[in-house]
Formats: structure tokens, sequence, C-alpha cells
């Protein structure tokens, strides 16, 4: 995987994967914090305005479409990986 924060970009396996502002600074969250899992709260606390915060239901259809994306050009189907009661976390990323 190719992140590029200065443009916003991410490619996987040599192909551009068109996202989501959100799912953009998700993916970017869960990038820079590694295998630390981050609870819904804690999302929503680091991307979305304090006056308007969505239901942490939100963050989990953005899982989701982050998922579908990613898997789409290769990733593994467990890439984003769902603990129980806690939250998400990666699991091993691989530089392609």
């Amino acid at each position: 995987m190719q992140f590029n924060p200065s443009t916003y970009e991410v490619s996987y396996d040599g192909n551009l994967v068109g996202l989501t502002p959100k799912e953009y600074s998700i993916l970017e969250l869960l990038l820079r914090n590694g295998r630390r899992v981050l609870s819904r709260s804690v999302m929503i606390d680091s991307i979305w305005s304090l006056e308007d915060p969505p239901d942490e239901d939100t963050i989990k259809v953005h899982i989701r479409g982050l998922r579908q994306k990613l898997k789409k050009f290769g990733a593994a189907a467990d890439f984003i990986e769902t603990v129980r009661g806690l939250g998400y976390r990666l699991t091993k990323v691989e530089n392609k």
C-alpha cells in the first residue's frame, strides 16, 4: 500500500483507490496507529468536528466501505481487523 498524505491518494498494488475524504481520514488514522486498537469514539473525536459528530454506527459504515474498496484491489478481507467490544486496528501492513 502506498499512502501519500500530500496528495490525499492511496494506491494498493499499483492501483489508485478512490476513497471519500472520511474513508481517507479513517485509513490515515489507522495507519498512523499501527496495531493499536482505536475505539469508534476515538475515531469520531479525531476526525469529526465537535459541532457535528456522527453516531458510532457511522464508523461501521465507513469501515465497511474501506474494506470493500481495498479488497477490490487485493487487500486481505481482514486488513482492517475488528476487535470485538474495543474497536478497530490494522493487521500487518504490506508495502506494495
